[in-house]
């Protein structure tokens, strides 16, 4: 099987179809997920001694990996005060580590996911990529995927790019920022999967 037949499937509809679904609850949660984020990271860089979001936003996005939000919050608060989080990998740890004592997040941070991460918490309205991590594929897709096809797509530049350019297009049709279109549909998913009964960072 070629790798095109490996592909996941989805569409800017199934976007499209999540976003209108979404209750007026998981609406208003999206739309200030990003800005709260912002406030958050603002909080963190300001444990680390000073005023610049990009320390916040860059520890935030650098332990972000495997976590739900509640605990990324509360392991970058920890790493501002302490220097590090038992809860996430050694090699987060030191990403977050450098950032915290001053190197530019922009060459600390790799990845598909944790980079635009970064950037929509730095600007929630900015023009950068959308996030993508594997909420966002099970929108994309309208259906579950397999970790093992998770997996694969995150690590395939052709699919991601894929997806973000349907979230920008899904955006585009429904005239909200596409920052907006990926939180919503992320907050609403997650609770249509029984993730969260609330807001997306309660467990």
């Amino acid at each position: 099987m070629s790798k095109a037949e490996n592909a996941i499937k989805g569409s800017v509809r199934n976007i499209i179809d999540t976003y209108k679904k979404a209750s007026e609850a998981s609406l208003a949660e999206g739309e200030a997920w990003y800005t709260d984020a912002h406030s958050i990271a603002l909080q963190v860089s300001e444990l680390c001694g000073t005023i610049d979001i990009r320390v916040g936003a860059g520890i935030l996005a650098a332990l972000s990996p495997q976590m739900d939000w509640g605990e990324n919050i509360a392991e970058a608060l920890k790493l501002a005060s302490i220097g590090y989080s038992k809860k996430q990998t050694g090699a987060n740890n030191t990403k977050a580590v450098k950032i915290r004592e001053g190197q530019d997040p922009e060459e600390v941070l790799g990845g598909k996911k944790v980079v635009p991460f970064y950037h929509a918490i730095l600007e929630p309205f900015g023009n950068d990529l959308p996030v993508v991590d594997r909420h966002a594929i099970e929108v994309f897709c309208g259906k579950p995927v397999s970790k093992r096809d998770r997996t694969r797509a995150m690590s395939s530049l052709k699919e991601i790019t894929e997806i973000q350019a349907s979230y920008k297009l899904a955006s585009n049709k429904l005239g909200v920022h596409y920052n907006v279109v990926q939180a919503v549909t992320w907050v609403q998913h997650r609770k249509n999967k029984g993730y969260t009964k609330t807001k997306a960072w309660e467990q």
